[in-house]
């Protein structure tokens, strides 16, 4: 993906490649600083600490989430009590955000998007209501800031706090001055693999194995990965009895919802990919994109019957325009209110402003 512009960090002299145009925010991947990018100088606002070992996810890799091809631009790393997460953001070369979420293991991709007639939330709301969205909240907290390496879009700093309330398919992030909804869904062990992240279980089971190579031989920790593998396949899948394709659903037969049970690419826990004509999900539809403007990449999603494609009932598969009333923005996520939030947010009148 094209840069916009090349900035150097005052503080270190680290060049840093920025993407998108009305990026506000960058945390210096190398010395930690946090700098203003009002200006086309960047000041320092505050001194950081480098990020100590290798980042979960690296900075600028490139990988494919649902289909669309984005880059890493930024790491967000958040703390909460003894605990901590981290978060992601991808930009697409069209110009759409979306964030992978690594928290105790588990990899949760998050979309930007506006909802229509959207109830107050707030920090203690018992359920996520818009129109057709009525879901109970199964994980709410706050966490703080704890570290920002790439560009973000809106000033943020070390020590921001941020609430959030997480249902099955939809999440909402309350910050200081904006209620941000997204669309929350797990990513699949492929999606991971093009970020370069092992499939799970992967790096835990390799931790080390020089030390038992010394200890055990390499027979003795083949046999033991064996087995480490399959404990953790049955934890991960709650060891399920009637899951053939090791996908963690069982099929209708047997109560479940994967509607292919011999292949671990089709269940109810996969992304769908658009306009390929295959329920990778599981819920009897494909996938396309609306392209309200014309350009043949579309924004709000759209789902389709099985047996059409989505150029014969008027959309696109292409996904990832963060602005899909203008033909001529597609490319680049703009902020039109100058809020530092771009693309999918809402705020509600006399409502706070921001999700984990």
């Amino acid at each position: 993906m094209p840069s916009v512009r090349a900035v150097r960090c005052p503080q270190c002299g680290s060049a840093i490649d920025i993407h998108q145009v009305r990026s506000r925010h960058v945390g210096c991947p190398a010395c930690g600083a946090q700098l203003d990018l009002k200006d086309d100088d960047p000041t320092v606002k505050e001194l950081g600490k480098p990020w100590v070992g290798a980042r979960p996810l690296a900075l600028g890799k490139r990988g494919k989430l649902r289909g669309v091809e984005y880059e890493v631009v930024a790491h967000v790393a958040y703390t909460e009590q003894s605990w901590g997460w981290h978060e992601f953001l991808l930009l697409s070369d069209a110009g759409g955000q979306a964030w992978l979420q690594l928290d105790e293991g588990r990899w949760t991709a998050y979309t930007p998007f506006t909802p229509e007639d959207p109830q107050p939330v707030e920090a203690n709301s018992r359920r996520l209501k818009a129109k057709e969205i009525d879901e109970a909240v199964i994980e709410s907290g706050a966490g703080s800031i704890s570290h920002i390496a790439g560009e973000l879009t809106w000033q943020a700093k070390i020590g921001d706090s941020v609430s959030y309330l997480d249902s099955v398919h939809h999440a909402v992030e309350i910050g200081p001055r904006e209620i941000e909804w997204f669309r929350r869904s797990a990513v699949n062990a492929d999606d991971l693999q093009s970020f370069g992240v092992a499939r799970p279980g992967a790096g835990a089971l390799l931790a080390g194995g020089g030390v038992l190579v010394l200890f055990l031989g390499l027979g003795g920790v083949l046999a033991l990965l064996m087995c480490i593998s399959t404990i953790v396949s049955a934890v991960v899948c709650n060891s399920l009895e009637h899951d053939a394709d090791g996908d963690c659903a069982e099929p209708a037969a047997f109560g479940g919802r994967d509607c292919d049970d011999a292949d671990p690419k089709r269940g109810p826990y996969a992304n769908e990919v658009a306009g390929d004509g295959v329920d990778q999900d599981c819920d009897g539809k494909d996938l396309c994109y609306v392209d309200r403007d014309g350009d043949g990449v579309g924004g709000a999603e759209q789902p389709l019957l099985l047996g059409k494609t989505c150029a014969s009932v008027g959309f696109v598969a292409r996904g990832g325009d963060c602005n899909d009333s203008d033909r001529f923005r597609q490319s680049g996520c703009y902020d039109d209110d100058d809020d530092g939030f771009g693309g999918g947010h809402y705020s509600g009148g006399g409502g706070f402003g921001g999700g984990k």
